[in-house]
């Protein structure tokens, strides 16, 4: 009799944990959204002061080339920022092809006779059960407003621009040649903007 029983039992054991694997797989996943979320809103409260302080120095001295500091320091930032995201969109595309829509419903015995190809719609896939991510996902894509990135992208270019009005004024109170300000300030927008447009236009799983 215990032999008939034992297989049973042994499979069992096995799915569940496999579920428990899967599961802390899943909270791991989660839990380190949350702590590149919580740096990248501390990045941003530093771009912002950062850049307030080099603006209000600049000003109190009255040193306009001051600002050129500027953009390196918005650059920087904001490659770290984006950074961030390389993290949250990778892990969360992870949960929501790996986890959501494969294991939980492997384990759990839903899974289509079919191969994913990544063109089926979720509800194909999807258990209905342990699938935040897909459904934020879905709502995510379906005509949403202008996002965070988009914003900071925007900022990063609007201080890079400024910076260089700043530097321009600046050097024009010093009776620099006009040409060589032409040229400084072309090269400044030249080299920061292509980093700014390179780190946006980078690849990665799940960007969104």
């Amino acid at each position: 009799m215990s032999v008939n029983t034992a297989p049973e039992e042994i499979t069992e054991s096995l799915l569940h944990r496999k579920l428990e694997a899967v599961l802390a797989e899943y909270n791991d996943c989660r839990e380190e959204i949350k702590i590149r979320i919580q740096q990248r809103t501390r990045m941003t409260e530093f771009y912002i002061v950062g850049l307030a302080a080099i603006a209000g120095f600049a000003i109190q001295s009255k040193n306009y080339c001051i600002m050129i500091v500027a953009p390196a320091y918005a650059v920087f930032i904001y490659s770290m920022i984006i950074g961030t995201y390389f993290y949250t969109d990778s892990l969360g595309n992870y949960i929501r092809e790996e986890i959501e829509l494969k294991k939980i419903p492997h384990i759990l015995g839903k899974l289509p006779q079919m191969k994913f190809l990544g063109d089926e719609t979720s509800l194909e896939w999807k258990t209905g059960w342990l699938a935040w991510e897909t459904n934020f996902f879905e709502r995510l894509t379906k005509g949403r407003p202008p996002g965070r990135k988009k914003m900071l992208r925007v900022f990063s270019w609007g201080i890079i621009l400024v910076s260089t009005v700043s530097m321009i004024y600046g050097l024009i109170e010093l009776e620099v040649n006009t040409v060589l300000i032409m040229f400084l300030a072309l090269i400044m927008l030249l080299t920061y903007g292509f980093i700014v447009e390179w780190v946006r236009l980078q690849k990665y799983p799940g960007k969104r």
